[in-house]
């Protein structure tokens, strides 16, 4: 397989991008919003408490 990926990329017609044929999907970028609501849930599921909310 190595090989022929390799041989692939000499020729005239290359390869398809390995995200393509992995089909990766593209992670979105997540919100300050977002991200604050994650780390909640996560703290709520692990047992953790807030101690401040302020910020301070």
């Amino acid at each position: 397989m190595t090989a022929l990926w390799t041989a692939q990329w000499f020729s005239k017609r290359k390869p398809k991008p390995l995200d393509e044929i992995l089909q990766l999907k593209v992670r979105k970028e997540m919100t300050d919003e977002e991200m604050l609501t994650r780390v909640k849930n996560l703290n709520a599921i692990f047992g953790g408490e807030v101690v401040r909310e302020d910020g301070n």
